[in-house]
């Protein structure tokens, strides 16, 4: 992928193409003036066309990105947690389904699920894993 700079300047970072911050810049500079995510959800609710493309790219973009990640570890299923990702339209999970199964076409492709814990889940997997590693030790 190729994109712009992002946290120590490499470029093509997923983060920079589909992360909410990345959807509010794209929305900012289509519409000339500030657009958050609500915003942009809500524009795209409407019908708007700048908005469709704005976020729908970003779905492609997770779908690509999360068929790599599928094809390096072979996993047995995908989550997708996230602030933006929980509370995007449907039409961005579609979109996002689609790129992923397109991109693992003739692979075992795993099923993609939704996080239950919502946008707090890696909180909750950090705080889990520093009490087993107290609880338990190093292994």
């Amino acid at each position: 992928l190729q994109g712009p700079a992002r946290g120590q300047g490499l470029e093509g970072c997923l983060e920079a193409l589909a992360a909410g911050r990345a959807l509010e810049r794209e929305a900012s500079y289509a519409y000339h003036r500030k657009v958050d995510t609500k915003e942009l959800f809500q524009l795209f609710q409407e019908g708007e066309a700048k908005a469709e493309r704005i976020l729908l790219q970003a779905a492609r973009y997770v779908g690509m990105g999360l068929a790599s990640l599928v094809k390096a570890f072979d996993p047995g299923a995908v989550v997708v947690g996230g602030g933006l990702a929980l509370n995007a339209p449907q039409a961005y999970w579609e979109a996002l389904e689609e790129t992923y199964r397109h991109y693992l076409a003739g692979w075992e492709v795993p099923p993609l699920r939704r996080a239950l814990l919502g946008g707090e889940a890696g909180l909750l997997g950090a705080a889990l894993t520093a009490y087993l590693e107290v609880e338990h030790g190093s292994r």
